[in-house]
């Protein structure tokens, strides 16, 4: 019985992984622009591609969909979600307060080796900045953000949260025309506020890669209406 049950755990487990996995490389694809806005999905196509089962592939997708990264269309498939750059300063508001939440409360009970962790992130995070290392940002950017959120140790935070992250990913990117360094930079200050276990800094530190994030949207914004204008 107990074996049995121990197989099935070891099965449900690496489901789980798997699908974690084809979560990752489906919103890389999206993000990088390698499957643009309007684009779809196919199951089938992304099992064989990324060379995992279609079952972990519709859960990842499904993951993406609640995420907002993906739209499920009845009958015909998934489809890369249109973004809406006027929307994108709400969501900015509100994922303002949850980070400040989540900065406080790691910087408030972080141990050494997780202080450690944080600081070997912020310090590859500056260098993947500074040679414009896209990529290396995009994927660096997940696993902070990741361990972010764990550390937190609030799962209401984990299922508000992380469909901001998936969504602020997918607008930087495909609007970013090379690395902000002052935006990745930013995000190492707050890891290493955090690190240090100073409450009061951490919170500053994330209300300005907030504020950062606010001037890149109206940035992009500018950019947009100039390239309308022009064009006409």
């Amino acid at each position: 019985m107990r074996a049995a049950q121990a197989e099935t755990e070891t099965g449900e487990g690496r489901e789980d992984t798997l699908s974690s996995q084809a979560y990752a490389l489906i919103e890389e694809m999206i993000v990088d622009g390698a499957a643009s806005p309007g684009h779809l999905l196919s199951e089938q196509a992304l099992s064989q591609s990324l060379g995992i089962g279609r079952t972990p592939v519709r859960e990842a997708l499904q993951r993406l969909a609640a995420n907002g990264l993906v739209r499920i269309v009845p009958r015909r498939g998934y489809y890369v979600s249109e973004l809406d750059v006027r929307e994108f300063f709400s969501m900015l508001d509100l994922r303002r307060e949850l980070e400040r939440y989540v900065a406080t409360r790691v910087a408030a009970r972080v141990t050494p080796p997780q202080a450690a962790a944080l600081r070997d992130l912020g310090g590859r995070l500056r260098e993947a900045a500074a040679r414009g290392d896209g990529r290396g940002v995009l994927r660096l950017d997940r696993e902070f953000k990741s361990l972010l959120v764990e550390l937190a140790a609030n799962r209401f935070v984990r299922h508000a949260i992380e469909p901001l992250h998936a969504l602020s990913r997918q607008f930087y990117f495909v609007h970013v025309e090379q690395t902000d360094r002052e935006i990745g930079n930013a995000h190492a200050d707050l890891l290493d506020a955090i690190a240090d276990g100073d409450v009061e800094r951490a919170a500053a530190a994330s209300d300005i890669v907030m504020d950062n994030l606010h001037r890149f949207a109206r940035d992009v914004i500018e950019r947009i209406m100039q390239s309308s204008y022009t064009a006409r």
